[in-house]
Parts: C-alpha cells; sequence; structure tokens
C-alpha cells in the first residue's frame, strides 16, 4: 500500500511538474509572439505616417511609379536611410520633409548617374564637415544653401525643393544636361536671396509664383531656353538688385518704370 501510494503521489507530482513547464512554454511563445507582433505594429505605424507626410509633398500618381525620383526617394527615406527617422516628437515634418525633399533632389537630377562626386544619401546632411557635399545649414539643422558648380547634374529640378523653407541660396551652375523647367511652385521658398540657374538648359517660362519669393535680390537664368514674358509682378521684388535674363527665349518688353520701386543696379536681357 505503501508503495502504491508513493507511486501515486510521483505520478501526480510528475503530471503537476509536466503541466506547469507547458504553460511556462506557452507563456514564453505567447510572450515572443506579442513582442513580434508589437514590432511589426511599430514598423508598420511608422511606414505608414511617413507615407502620410509625403503624400502631403508629392503627387500620388509620382509616389507610386516604379523609378520616379519621388518613389526612389520614398523607399530610400523608409527602408534604406540609415537615420530612418521615425515621426513623433523629436522629429518634426519640417525635419522629415527636407530629407526627402534633398533625397528626391538627388534621384531627380542624376545623383546616382552622372553627378561627378558626392556624399549624399548617408549619415547627417548638416552634420558638419561631414555635411552633404553642395549644401550649407544653419545652426539648428535647416539647409541654407544649394550650390553645384559643373557637378554633372542632370534630368530636371523638382518642385519638391520647394520643401526646403529656410532655402536662401539656390544656384545650380554649368549643366547642359540640366533641363525642363523652373518648379512652378518656386515661390514658396520665401527667404530665397539668391537664383542661379544658369549655363543650363532649362525652358518652359518664369514661374509666375517666383516673385512671391519677395526678398530675392539676385535671379540669374542666363544661357537657357526659357520662353514667355516677364510679368509685371517683378515690380514686387523690392530688394533686386541683379537681373540678368540674357541668352534665353524671351519675348515682350520691359519698361523701366516697371523695375522702379525695385532697387535694381544691373539689368541683362538680350
Amino acid at each position: 500500500n505503501k508503495r502504491s501510494i508513493i507511486l501515486v503521489t510521483l505520478f501526480i507530482v510528475s503530471l503537476m511538474a509536466a503541466v506547469v513547464a507547458m504553460g511556462i512554454v506557452a507563456l514564453k511563445r505567447n510572450g515572443i509572439s506579442q513582442s513580434s507582433e508589437a514590432e511589426d505594429g511599430k514598423v508598420l505605424s511608422r511606414e505608414y505616417t511617413l507615407n502620410q507626410i509625403l503624400a502631403r509633398i508629392s503627387d500620388s500618381e509620382a509616389l507610386q511609379t516604379k523609378g520616379s525620383p519621388q518613389y526612389l526617394a520614398r523607399e530610400w527615406l523608409i527602408f534604406a536611410d540609415n537615420l530612418q527617422l521615425t515621426p513623433g516628437a523629436n522629429m518634426t515634418y519640417t525635419r522629415i520633409s527636407q530629407r526627402y525633399a534633398l533625397a528626391v533632389f538627388y534621384f531627380s537630377t542624376g545623383g546616382e548617374k552622372s553627378w561627378r562626386s558626392n556624399n549624399w544619401m548617408w549619415g547627417e546632411e548638416c552634420e558638419g564637415l561631414l555635411a552633404w557635399e553642395g549644401i550649407s545649414c544653419t545652426e539648428d539643422g535647416h539647409v541654407r544653401s544649394l550650390a553645384f558648380d559643373n557637378q554633372g547634374l542632370s534630368g530636371t529640378i523638382p518642385s519638391e525643393i520647394s520643401e526646403m523653407h529656410r532655402l536662401e541660396n539656390l544656384v545650380l551652375k554649368n549643366h547642359p544636361e540640366l533641363k525642363g523647367s523652373i518648379p512652378k511652385n518656386i515661390g514658396k521658398l520665401r527667404i530665397l536671396g539668391q537664383l542661379g540657374l544658369y549655363n543650363n538648359s532649362l525652358s518652359g517660362t518664369i514661374p509666375y509664383n517666383l516673385y512671391d519669393a519677395t526678398r530675392l535680390n539676385y535671379i540669374n537664368l542666363e544661357n537657357n531656353q526659357i520662353g514667355g514674358r516677364l510679368a509685371l509682378r517683378v515690380m514686387n521684388l523690392k530688394r533686386l538688385h541683379k537681373l540678368i535674363l540674357s541668352n534665353n527665349m524671351l519675348t515682350g518688353t520691359l519698361s523701366m518704370q516697371h523695375l522702379a520701386g525695385t532697387q535694381l543696379k544691373y539689368l541683362a536681357l538680350s
């Protein structure tokens, strides 16, 4: 009898141990599953939020067209960018939109194929001596200047450049393969002081809303294929010192009376 009792006791203890062990394994598995699901949720949430931000900047068709500069910039920002920016309290819309705009500019102007040299698409764009070539920044990390001279730019200037709201100088010169038109929304760069897009192959017309950038003091569009007329709204540019539009396809006449309200000191039209 004692032996039977001992055997039954041992059986019950073994059974309870097995049940406990199975419970622990189940809990661990459930914990891992929940952790994995939570991690997947964070990834999906980040991707969703970034897509929502980019949809406010670029045309939805461009974002979805494989191979377009916008599509390539989106894929890079979400999946390949080593910074892995995540929208939140410490990562503002402006910070994300600036980095995305730079990426679109890179892919739109032949960064992968025709630029002579560059250190773009890795690390912080505004990190001191390691800052991306061709740009300079404010102390708080906003792009202040974008300048390339004979660096092999090709393709077109994307409209997303207008997302760099603190841009003061935009100079892209001596790039015969840089074509297309000046972005129509360039006037959104409200503190732009210098616009130098000369010795390229730009066409189209001078955007009407360029004259909304009322801090412009220097405009040089010389040696392109830009047509149309110079709008009378040029008189809105009260700080304008130099206006150089020679060797283009502009038509019409311009009365000096229309420039009387500016501070113009140098004018070249022929």
